[in-house]
């Protein structure tokens, strides 16, 4: 079978100057017009369908909404670790969750904080922990909240009577930690499982964003 390109394409291509292009196509046995896509130049022969575009750039595909997630979190974590910062040194005050009240607790500083960044958590740090998600070390993220057992005599085991905040993950791994300190007030404590106290009574990382 022989098949001829279109006359009008003809007198174009000779307007051209193409015109010694021009030429019969004869097609393979078995095969018909419908197989061919087009005419490579070049190479003076035709393109099948099925043969792929080459030096295509690939086109790298994301999901936008997720992206946007993901800097609005990054932010608001940042945010909220940000504003915490600034009380640094404030003392410590039972029941304490504002300058106004003569300073925080240690379940009081996280709600105040977080609140502050729109975000309402519960009030007590054995509520917090028990409304939280339990996450591994390796998930942990600024702003995330460390919990801590058998601070308090009137509190087993497994009932969170301490909270402190994540402050930054070194790039080491260790987490540096702020929180309301009984003693110190409120205060940033640099790889806190260094510390025999809170390594003692660790109970785990929870989060509520």
């Amino acid at each position: 079978m022989r098949l001829l390109l279109l006359d009008i394409l003809k007198e174009e291509i000779k307007e051209q100057g193409y015109g010694r292009l021009y030429q019969s196509l004869e097609l393979s046995p078995g095969k018909n017009a419908g197989d061919i896509s087009g005419y490579d130049f070049e190479t003076k022969s035709t393109i099948k369908k099925s043969e792929p575009i080459l030096n295509e750039p690939e086109v790298a595909s994301y999901n936008l909404e997720d992206t946007e997630f993901e800097i609005e979190e990054s932010t608001l974590r940042d945010k909220i670790v940000s504003d915490a910062k600034t009380s640094l040194g404030v003392k410590y005050c039972w029941g304490g969750e504002s300058l106004s009240e003569g300073g925080y607790d240690c379940s009081g500083f996280a709600y105040a904080f977080y609140k502050k960044n729109g975000i309402t958590i519960p009030r007590t740090a054995k509520d917090q922990y028990t409304k939280s998600k339990k996450i591994t070390e390796k998930e942990l993220k600024k702003g995330d909240l460390i919990f801590f057992e058998n601070t308090q005599k009137s509190l087993g085991d497994g009932v969170a009577s301490h909270v402190g905040m994540v402050n930054d993950i070194q790039p080491n791994g260790k987490i540096d930690m702020i929180h309301a300190s009984t003693s110190k007030g409120i205060e940033i404590l640099t790889d806190f499982l260094s510390h025999g106290f809170y390594k003692r009574h660790f109970l785990g990382y929870g989060r509520l964003l």
